[in-house]
């Protein structure tokens, strides 16, 4: 749903470059665990429902259908995490440090987990692209705390 869009670089005195680094890995480690996540559910979808006739529509699902709701938490980090680096006005202390836990709190797939947890662990036993997406995005960014 989401193609790498250059962001702007951040002034020098509102975000450190090492923790920028960070945030951008978490950003690309999210996008690419969210695109695995959403082709997964979205082949489910339209082997229940139908195909979906065009990208426009997916993303109108995506946004307000009940199917793909259990996504968001992830689409919203990564929207909080574009947020805060383009932003005008230096980031609140500890802001960027708790989108770093957030991203990493996410990748933790469980079966008696959260909405979220749940759905993620289902697609962990169903799809191989989940699991390759997993794997390398805990590679980048490190285990959940």
């Amino acid at each position: 749903m989401f193609s790498r869009v250059s962001q702007p670089p951040a002034p020098a005195d509102r975000i450190p470059p090492a923790l920028r680094a960070r945030l951008d890995t978490a950003r690309d480690a999210l996008l690419a665990v969210h695109k695995a996540l959403l082709d997964y559910d979205r082949a489910r979808y339209e082997r229940t429902m139908g195909p979906i006739p065009s990208s426009g529509r997916l993303l109108q699902l995506v946004i307000h259908d009940p199917w793909f709701a259990w996504l968001h938490p992830m689409t919203e980090l990564v929207v909080q995490i574009d947020e805060l680096v383009t932003a005008k006005d230096p980031p609140q202390p500890g802001a960027a440090e708790a989108l770093l836990e957030q991203a990493g709190r996410l990748f933790n797939p469980s079966e008696e987990g959260d909405e979220f947890q749940r759905h993620y662990h289902d697609a962990m036993q169903q799809d191989p692209a989940v699991v390759l997406a997993h794997a390398a995005a805990v590679r980048r960014i490190g285990r959940p705390a």
